[in-house]
């Protein structure tokens, strides 16, 4: 799956509604679909247009912190709601994993280029919590 290995760099739009496998109908057949499948797409959009402003929000911020604007803290905590907003979309493990692999690549990009001892600790601390949050689910059902 390629999205596994995507950088930190994110995922398009297209991109993440195809690795939910997301088909959406014509409009012609919206009209005919019971309320709450009509109800789950909107909020299916809902998210998908969420996750792309907050990518959108962490490439920018990605870009300040490269050029000395802005703070680790700031990036991480946007890195951090880009995670949240594709956990949240997700519907199988698999996709959960996908996602938390991301945070922990994300994670992994930055420590290299680390230049500070405090951005080199905070990274560290960063890239230990995404592997927290990833091993128990990689794991699976004890």
């Amino acid at each position: 799956m390629k999205t596994m290995t995507a950088k930190c760099d994110g995922l398009s739009l297209a991109m993440l509604a195809l690795s939910l496998v997301v088909v959406m109908p014509s409009a012609s057949a919206a009209t005919t679909e019971p309320a709450g499948d009509v109800e789950q797409r909107r909020l299916l959009i809902t998210f998908l247009e969420t996750y792309q402003e907050r990518l959108d929000a962490f490439q920018a911020e990605r870009l300040k912190f490269r050029a000395g604007k802005s703070t680790l803290y700031q990036v991480h905590s946007l890195a951090r709601r880009v995670r949240d907003a594709e956990l949240k979309m997700s519907k199988t493990p698999e996709q959960e994993i996908a996602a938390l692999a991301r945070y922990r690549t994300c994670a992994r990009d930055f420590e290299e280029g680390a230049m500070s001892r405090i951005d080199r600790d905070a990274l560290r601390l960063w890239r230990k919590e995404a592997d927290f949050d990833l091993n128990p689910i990689k794991r699976g059902p004890q």
